[in-house]
């Protein structure tokens, strides 16, 4: 078992924005069912909400860059996740020339009531902005 840590210099690569293609049930250029993929959002998403140290994702056999893929995915898609660092650490299990994540070790770039604070603020901001908004614009 190992530890690595995944950078998030080239996260605006087009690969790693292919949305859900719900008609095939799969994710655009991957093998999985969208199924699997839905339950690993729900796994990350839930224990990144309770700030977990360590997230358990080995029943879903990924390797690290195709987690990747799926991590970046995750945190464009859940604007409330906000606080969460793209960049994170994981462990993994080497299987020849890949690595299949056991676990994440996600960065929080604040705590909990910074948190709370900035989402409130911005559902503020963004009330008031939709309120100088008219119909007919």
């Amino acid at each position: 078992m190992g530890k690595a840590k995944l950078q998030n210099e080239d996260r605006h690569d087009p690969k790693y924005y292919q949305p859900l293609d719900l008609q095939n049930g799969q994710m655009t250029g991957r093998d999985e069912a969208v199924s699997d993929i839905q339950e690993l959002e729900e796994v990350i998403v839930s224990g990144l909400k309770a700030r977990k140290a360590e997230i358990d994702v080995s029943e879903y056999a990924m390797e690290s860059e195709e987690f990747y893929v799926d991590d970046i995915r995750i945190l464009n898609n859940h604007v409330e996740l906000f606080y969460v660092d793209m960049e994170f650490e994981y462990y993994y299990l080497p299987i020849g020339d890949s690595e299949i994540v056991l676990s994440v070790l996600p960065s929080y770039l604040m705590d909990e009531e910074s948190g709370r604070r900035t989402f409130e603020q911005m559902n503020i901001a963004a009330a008031e902005a939709l309120s100088l908004v008219s119909e007919d614009m």
